[in-house]
């Protein structure tokens, strides 16, 4: 029996936690669901401007199109990064990029998108780091028993992905359509 998606997200949870708390940081990795198989694929250089995020993003997508026979169609998408967050106060409407913001919090965040069932899930542990080198992990949100639907899901990087993903996979359809 193959497991399902909420199986496969709680084994990347686990291990994610898991190796955040072990190695003390984690290397951005993005999994793709295939019906074939999954892979993984570490983003070992994480550009820091958006418009290169978007670029590496898309990219990321044709690569993800480009193995269809190893992966098969894509069914989801689970990415986890370390990350910084910042919250709002009350009193003002502008949020300063978290990178910049001294209240900032440092976070875990696991975004998962499932194609097949159209839902989107948010987990977020924030990481707090003491003396003598222990790290430790507080959950601050887990969406997965209300997941928003695709539709109302922002996630730039997500659109790049699946932009570079339905760009390639659109050239090799109508690719087929011509030699059939």
């Amino acid at each position: 029996m193959n497991p399902t998606f909420n199986d496969i997200l709680d084994h990347v949870i686990r291990s994610t936690k898991e190796n955040a708390i072990e190695h003390k940081q984690l290397t951005p990795v993005l999994f793709a669901v295939g019906t074939e198989q999954m892979a993984m694929i570490p983003i070992l250089k994480m550009p820091s401007e958006r418009e290169e995020k978007d670029k590496m993003f898309e990219q990321i997508g044709h690569e993800i199109a480009n193995q269809k026979e190893k992966i098969g169609t894509l069914q989801a998408i689970i990415f986890a990064t370390e990350a910084w967050m910042s919250t709002i106060p009350k009193t003002e409407n502008i949020l300063p990029r978290p990178s910049l913001d001294p209240k900032r919090k440092e976070i875990l965040s696991i975004t998962a998108i499932d194609l097949h069932n159209n839902i989107a899930s948010e987990i977020i542990y924030e990481i707090k780091r003491e003396k003598g080198n222990k790290t430790e992990l507080t959950e601050v949100m887990d969406n997965r028993k209300n997941p928003s639907t695709i539709k109302n899901f922002e996630s730039p990087l997500f659109i790049s992905l699946m932009k570079g993903y339905v760009t390639v996979r659109s050239q090799q359809t109508s690719k087929n359509k011509v030699i059939n």
